[in-house]
């Protein structure tokens, strides 16, 4: 069962404004990242394909990467409070998750998108994403419309 699109709405947009990284286009990328990344929370830890399982694997419903993690500890954690927290609470804080995700593209030199859901489509797969597979970015559209609007 996915996240409640208000509810989840409500609490990306109250998490950005307490963190002051708040802007209607955030709100948006954020939520279409989850709607992405975990179908809005359905998934919250991402399940490993094929024969080889990997150790470094997204967790949470932004599904962030360790590596990913540990990069915006180094350089947010001391500024957004959370040096001390584990990679692992990423699977059952939303909040946490929500932060974390927004970092990502703050980190980004590139400005937000526009509004339209293929520019936030084309700016999570080049910045989020970073696989050149130009066909999830309608997947990102769909899955947008389907668990965001």
């Amino acid at each position: 069962m996915a996240f409640d699109k208000e509810q989840i709405r409500s609490l990306v947009d109250r998490t950005l404004k307490e963190y002051n990284l708040h802007s209607i286009v955030a709100v948006e990328l954020v939520l279409g990242t989850m709607a992405q990344e975990s179908r809005m929370g359905y998934y919250l830890r991402q399940v490993p394909v094929g024969t080889f399982k990997m150790d470094v694997h997204g967790l949470g419903s932004t599904q962030v990467e360790m590596n990913t993690f540990n990069t915006l500890q180094t350089k947010f954690g001391v500024e957004y409070g959370f040096a001390d927290r584990k990679f692992e609470e990423l699977e059952y804080d939303l909040k946490f998750a929500i932060l974390i995700c927004r970092l990502r593209y703050y980190l980004s030199p590139e400005p937000l998108p526009g509004l339209k859901v293929e520019a936030l489509a084309n700016y999570w797969r080049r910045i989020y994403n970073t696989r050149p597979n130009l066909e999830l970015e309608t997947e990102f559209k769909n899955n947008y419309i389907r668990y965001a609007t």
